[in-house]
């Protein structure tokens, strides 16, 4: 997954409490006491929770925030901590999600992660069984050669049982749905060490890892790697503030990398509400 990057103004001093709107609640009487400017972090610290989503864009659209890009990953924060739901689904697009409440948002981004478990474990068994069979039919093969080759016979008669046991592993694990983890970010601030330039989130979500069964040309078979299905870090750099853009008719505002092919968005109130850097926080290293 690419990294973001974002560069932002330094925070505004609210003159009134922030209210931020809530992931799976309506937004209608948080639209209207919402502070102008939003920060990843600083919302992720509020009690109210927040729907981010990590959105496709191109250099070639005309607008970078685009209502038929994909929703790669929908982030859920609250309390200083985050769920992460993988979504990577080509029929989840930002028009389809402003239709959306938070909470019918979080279903459907619980619904496509574990969609994405399902496929990577149907896919690594395949792999597996696949990767079997044709080790039965070298060992078939040299079985029936007049001069066979003891070792070979071996190696293929040892492989057989521990790709099968492998495949049962992999069988019985099942989905677990994403996990509240902390969230942090290092903020890197400019020359003159006055205003932030660059904000590294650390974020983490779950993925299935298994390894990986290889037999080769020269009919040897090997394996790498342990099966795991566990935390994995994952990092946002944000760099690039994008102009708040209306979708249907909601507002989202954001950051991109440098690339401008990835945002990170969030809905605001209105044309008037921006994203910026973090500044401070307890979960916000600084560092020059």
């Amino acid at each position: 997954m690419k990294k973001l990057r974002v560069i932002a103004t330094i925070p505004m001093i609210f003159s009134f409490a922030l209210l931020l709107s809530a992931c799976g609640k309506e937004e209608a009487g948080a639209k209207s006491n919402e502070a102008h400017n939003i920060s990843f972090i600083d919302s992720a610290e509020q009690k109210d929770s927040r729907c981010w989503l990590v959105v496709e864009t191109s250099s070639k659209n005309k607008t970078p925030i685009d209502k038929n890009e994909y929703v790669k990953a929908v982030i859920q924060t609250k309390d200083g901590k985050a769920k992460v739901f993988k979504t990577d689904m080509e029929q989840l697009t930002l028009e389809k999600v402003s239709k959306m409440s938070d909470e019918e948002i979080i279903e459907q981004a619980l619904n496509a992660d574990k969609q994405k478990f399902n496929d990577k474990k149907k896919s690594d068994i395949d792999s597996y069984n696949a990767t079997l069979d044709s080790v039965k039919t070298e060992l078939e093969n040299e079985e029936k050669q007049e001069f066979q080759n003891d070792q070979k016979i071996a190696d293929f008669q040892d492989s057989i049982p521990k790709i099968q046991a492998d495949i049962e592993e992999i069988d019985g694990v099942q989905y677990s749905e994403p996990e509240w983890e902390k969230v942090s970010a290092t903020i890197k601030m400019d020359n003159e060490n006055k205003s932030p330039s660059m904000e590294t989130v650390k974020l983490s979500y779950k993925y299935l890892d298994s390894p990986i069964w290889n037999l080769n040309s020269f009919g040897e078979v090997s394996s790498e790697g342990e099966l795991s299905y566990d935390s994995t870090s994952m990092d946002l750099k944000l760099s690039i503030p994008v102009a708040t853009t209306k979708v249907l008719d909601n507002f989202y505002s954001g950051y991109s990398n440098d690339e401008l092919d990835q945002l990170l968005l969030t809905k605001v109130a209105s044309k008037d509400n921006k994203v910026q850097l973090d500044s401070k926080g307890k979960n916000v290293n600084i560092v020059e």
